[in-house]
């Protein structure tokens, strides 16, 4: 029994932890304080962490619809399609978790909200939503796995749709190092717990005969 117990507690302590810190700087675009109920169009790598691309980034403040943490959020679309982008060191061949909101913006077509997300210069996923109706900013909640594939892993995220000021938006960006098992040995790690659970109750039904 206590050889069970002890191989139990060894395969459970293969399923990985998730608390790791987050890789981006600003993530949830907090720095700087542009003031409650305001909007401003930085430029540069005037939003801590961040480069914005030609035409800026605005950062909103409690204003027109909640951030999804904190108190403020970004729009790409500035007077234009714009961008923001961050390089970050990662490890070679190390997983991530890629975690992110967005938003379209209220009142505005789906045609104008498109944003793309790009990891190491490739396009991830293209993110759109239709704002028309909505009272404020309906978050939704993204999550991907991506792989290092360099020292310095770019992270680029891009207003695509109607270039006419009015676009989606973002927020609660979080890269971490991601210890997921992969799928095999996901698999394996619970065939051998059932295995185990299995021999438990032989053994109890052994011991009552």
């Amino acid at each position: 029994m206590k050889n069970i117990l002890k191989s139990i507690c060894v395969a459970a302590a293969l399923v990985p932890a998730f608390a790791h810190a987050n890789l981006l700087v600003n993530g949830d675009f907090e720095t700087p304080n542009v003031g409650s109920g305001n909007f401003q169009i930085l430029f540069g790598n005037a939003l801590t962490g961040w480069t914005a691309g030609a035409n800026g980034v605005e950062v909103r403040n409690q204003l027109a619809g909640n951030a999804n943490t904190g108190i403020q959020y970004v729009e790409l679309d500035t007077t234009a399609n714009s961008s923001i982008s961050q390089s970050v060191a990662t490890t070679i061949g190390q997983n991530y978790l890629l975690t992110f909101a967005y938003s379209p913006r209220t009142d505005v077509a789906a045609t104008s909200n498109p944003i793309d997300v790009f990891w190491e210069g490739n396009l991830l996923t293209n993110l759109t939503g239709n704002g028309v109706g909505n009272s404020g900013n309906v978050w939704q909640n993204f999550s991907f796995i991506v792989a290092s594939t360099s020292a310095l892993s770019s992270l680029r995220f891009a207003a695509a749709g109607t270039s006419d000021s009015l676009g989606g938006s973002l927020d609660s960006a979080s890269l971490v190092r991601s210890d997921v098992p992969e799928p095999a040995t996901t698999a394996l790690l619970g065939l051998g717990l059932l295995g185990l659970a299995a021999l438990r109750r032989k053994t109890a039904a052994g011991k009552q005969a």
